[in-house]
């Protein structure tokens, strides 16, 4: 099984485990993995470092993500630049390419927006 790890700038690590790892593999992982190193590879095929580019969270941090198996979906926080705005971004597992973005609209209190909210946890429920 992979994984991936992400900042909230929506930098990751994509890795893997790997419990059988060589002194050869423990090296090589060090740049990833100060500790756990001989348990978890991030080099290799279909693993490593990369970036998520969004168009309409271009600015924005992310707190919180989930996935359906296919796709990963992405919950903005506010930022001092734009404290309004709350965009869920859609990125393909399969090449990590942006896929949408959209806005999601909410009935809230006089005054409120969801750029007021902090979401920290995500979950995908029934498709």
């Amino acid at each position: 099984d992979k994984f991936i790890l992400m900042g909230s700038n929506k930098s990751f690590l994509r890795f893997a485990k790997n419990p059988n790892a060589s002194e050869e593999d423990i090296a090589k992982q060090y740049a990833d993995f100060a500790k756990g190193n001989d348990k978890f590879k991030g080099q290799g095929e279909g693993l490593g470092r990369g970036r998520l580019d969004t168009v309409r969270a271009k600015f924005n941090h992310v707190a919180s993500m989930t996935t359906d198996g296919n796709y990963l979906y992405l919950a903005t926080v506010p930022n001092n630049k734009d404290a309004k705005t709350f965009v869920i971004s859609k990125v393909s597992l399969k090449d990590r390419v942006l896929s949408g973005e959209f806005t999601p609209k909410a009935n809230l209190k006089e005054g409120k927006t969801l750029g007021d909210l902090y979401v920290t946890s995500m979950t995908f429920k029934d498709g």
